[in-house]
């Protein structure tokens, strides 16, 4: 045995507490004289039996075996690298000639019982590793080509835990160099004191398996080639901050027939991923955990940092394929809120290549909650395309809308979408380098609100969106200096019972939060300026346009309701239901061939919009009917000294596009119309020199219902009211109504007639008591 310190062998009973650096029980050579005489050393046999390494890599990086190599010798060495005289040209030759002469063979070599400890000090925390070297076998070693006649055989088996490595190796002398064949068997080989030789991660556990069946053959100046399966199994890893492995699966398998060295070509035969689960964080850190950088907790010694990489020059490129590839029973877990949302994934591919021009048939499967999202086509990777069917069956959209985390919990509360599409992409498209999708869409009960749904809520019953075509171009090709037009042809778009409760105050309408971020951050990172232009003009990447074209457009029972909270009291509103129906809708060129709204409001007015326009003409026709003042009150006692007391409206508008030029006449008719206010009657009589009261009575006819017709122009000169024929018809009412009833204007006068409004209020009283009122 030798100890640390030594370098000769000393008594095994020798006391220290470190074990000896070497140590064996017993060491014999048998040497066979009569090969002597043909300049052959042989070795009959060779035994070393029990022997025990302890191997250490010091704080320093150092080896602490090189301490039996006497120092002298590396001073020579040294001294001889320096420029010291060598041997003559001709000696070295001469020697090198006698050397050769004689031939040096091994016919079986045995190592049995060894043991091997290896501890690092360079690295923190690093766990000693115990390797059982219960049997090493060598037979026929020869270093003279066809000493045997036949090749070299090494046998060796290694345990480790409970894992075990046993590898076979050929050896053949040949004129020109080597010929090698090696079996290796590896059976459960732990992981776990691996996790502090990955660099740049903070993992701080690392479970696993290593398993593998390879042959590896070279020879020289022929085939370097690799084949066979790795499997890892069992896989854990653990990150701080997440309680669960970051990272596992239950099963990888990788097989390659061949992974051919000297061409640089990888045929993967089959690549399996089963069991595995993954965290992703989509916002506030690292979106892999895993993946995060941090310090494992080592130190790695002085003097190994990583050298700088360069790219190496005209490298070769390798060539790949994968005949098959699966994934099954995967998923991602999301930390996007209390819980992680669990995605499942399968996947499945054959016959990838990365210069193959043939699509690859790909299928992928994610599953969220109840619904499930499918592609399913052909993939190329050479050169990158896409085509066939994506697929989307009753995903929930709350959790699709929970994915990226931006949304706080239970804005959106219910609802799934479907669809049914094509994708044709890259050099996949009608023209290479577009995205084109046809299909349908359909979104079903989605349901967004705001902590009080009756301040702000919306939704509907279903949305259909039939796509004709929906045409990206150059969405691959990588070119940022042309802005892309993008075409949307939509078939037919049908809305079912939307639903929207909208409410106003003085800081504006109440909406729900759209971001999990602190209203300060959002607002200062709204605020903060943008970063000043550098010196030298640098392009930007063009935006681009959007062309849309609808074949119809169809909402159906819909219902809006409004609140308006900067008044008092509050105004309450809505329409309900409300119908619209357009063809051939186009934009941003806004045209619709045919476009009929139909509306009722909650006192029972309707409303009617029919007409058509494009951007050289068209014409639009508005009918109200019935739609009652009173619930818009609030608003005349706000900005007015007036009320409304009572009264509806009926409207009808006709107008006219042409290019450049607008023209409409409006009909107005107030029906049985009444203002109230002492203030607001006395300010007109001052600026009319009659009661307000009188000025309305004059206006109304006999039915006590007041009309007017407003004409109204406008063209690039600006916007022209008939205001002397909008006074001419107030005149002429007036005049008529005062000429027709002369007692109605007196009864104005008085509070009679269409004046009720402006009679003293009544005096109230409690009820069922003789009492004022407070």
């Amino acid at each position: 045995a030798v100890w640390p310190g030594t370098t000769a062998p000393a008594p095994s009973s020798s006391p220290g507490a470190e074990p000896p650096l070497v140590a064996w029980k017993r060491f014999a050579v048998n040497v066979a004289w009569l090969p002597l005489f043909h300049k052959t050393v042989e070795l009959e046999s060779v035994e070393l039996d029990q022997p025990r390494v302890a191997l250490d890599r010091l704080a320093s990086g150092e080896i602490n075996l090189m301490a039996l190599v006497p120092r002298g010798e590396a001073r020579a060495a040294a001294k001889t690298g320096e420029g010291q005289t060598t041997p003559a040209a001709g000696a070295e030759a001469a020697g090198a000639t006698a050397k050769a002469g004689w031939g040096v063979g091994v016919d079986h070599l045995a190592l049995r019982e060894g043991h091997v400890r290896f501890r690092d000090f360079a690295v923190r925390g690093v766990e000693p590793v115990d390797i059982a070297l219960p049997t090493i076998e060598v037979r026929d070693v020869a270093l003279r080509p066809g000493m045997y006649g036949g090749p070299a055989r090494a046998h060796l088996d290694v345990r480790v835990d409970e894992g075990r490595l046993r590898m076979n190796t050929h050896l053949r002398l040949l004129d020109h160099g080597l010929g090698v064949a090696t079996s290796l068997r590896a059976r459960r080989l732990p992981l776990r004191r691996t996790r502090l030789y990955v660099p740049k991660v903070g993992w701080r556990e690392l479970a696993g398996e290593v398993g593998a069946s390879v042959v590896h053959r070279f020879a020289t100046r022929g085939r370097h080639e690799v084949r066979g399966t790795v499997t890892l199994d069992d896989v854990a890893v653990r990150v701080p901050g997440v309680e669960e492995p970051a990272l596992k699966w239950k099963h990888v398998a990788v097989s390659v027939d061949p992974l051919d060295l000297g061409a640089q070509r990888a045929a993967v035969a089959s690549v399996e991923l089963a069991g595995a689960s993954v965290f992703v964080r989509p916002r506030g850190g690292a979106p892999l955990p895993v993946a995060a950088g941090g310090s494992n907790g080592g130190t790695p010694p002085a003097g190994t940092a990583e050298p700088a990489s360069s790219p190496a020059a005209d490298a070769k490129p390798w060539r790949w394929s994968v005949a098959s590839l699966r994934v099954t029973d995967t998923r991602a877990r999301v930390l996007a809120g209390d819980a992680p949302t669990d995605v499942g994934v399968e996947l499945e591919a054959h016959q990838l290549s990365g210069d193959a021009d043939e699509p690859a048939p790909v299928r992928l499967a994610i599953r969220l909650g109840d619904g499930s999202l499918a592609v399913e086509g052909g993939l190329r990777v050479g050169r990158p395309g896409f085509a066939g069917s994506l697929t989307l069956d009753q995903l929930p959209l709350p959790q699709l809308a929970a994915l990226p985390g931006a949304l706080p919990p239970n804005i959106v509360q219910k609802g799934v979408v479907s669809a049914e599409l094509a994708l044709a992409a890259g050099s996949s498209a009608p023209t290479p380098g577009d995205l084109r999708v046809q299909g349908k869409i359909t979104v079903t009960d989605p349901w967004v609100a705001a902590a009080d749904p009756t301040e702000f809520a919306a939704g509907w019953s279903v949305l259909d969106v039939g796509i004709d075509e929906l045409d990206v171009p150059g969405v691959l090709d990588g070119d940022t200096t042309t802005a892309p037009r993008i075409g949307v042809r939509l078939a037919a778009v049908s809305l079912v019972e939307p639903y929207v409760q909208l409410t106003r105050t003085p800081d504006g309408l109440i909406l729900p939060p759209l971001s999990t971020a602190p209203e300060s951050e959002a607002k200062s990172a709204a605020d903060a300026p943008e970063p000043a232009p550098p010196g030298a003009a640098v392009a930007q990447p063009v935006g681009p346009s959007v062309d849309v074209a609808v074949e119809s457009l169809r909402l159906t029972r819909g219902r809006i309701f409004v609140t308006d909270r900067t008044v008092k009291p509050f105004f309450s509103g809505g329409l309900s239901p409300l119908d619209i129906d357009v063809k051939q809708l186009r934009w941003p060129a806004l045209a619709m061939e045919r476009v009929r709204l139909e509306a009722s409001s909650a006192t029972r007015g309707k409303l009617l919009v029919t007409g058509g326009f494009s951007p050289a003409g068209g014409q639009i026709e508005v009918n109200g009917k019935d739609i009652a003042l009173q619930p818009f009150n609030p608003y005349a006692t706000a900005y007015s000294p007036y009320s409304i007391t009572s009264g509806g409206l009926a409207v009808t508008t006709k107008a006219r596009f042409r290019k450049g030029r607008y023209d409409s006449t409006t009909a107005l008719k107030l029906l049985k119309f009444d203002l109230g206010g002492k203030e607001g009657d006395t300010l007109f009589a001052q600026q009319f020199g009659i009661p307000l009261s009188v000025a309305l009575a004059l206006l109304k006819d006999l039915q006590g219902n007041i009309g007017l017709d407003i004409p109204l122009a406008a063209d690039e000169q600006g916007t022209k009211i008939a205001l002397m024929s909008i006074v001419g018809q107030a005149l002429r009412k007036a005049l008529i109504g005062a000429l027709a009833s002369p007692l109605k204007l007196v009864g104005a006068a008085f509070g009679g007639g269409g004046g009720e409004s402006l009679a003293p209020a009544p005096i109230p009283f409690r009820k069922g008591r003789a009492e004022l009122a407070p």
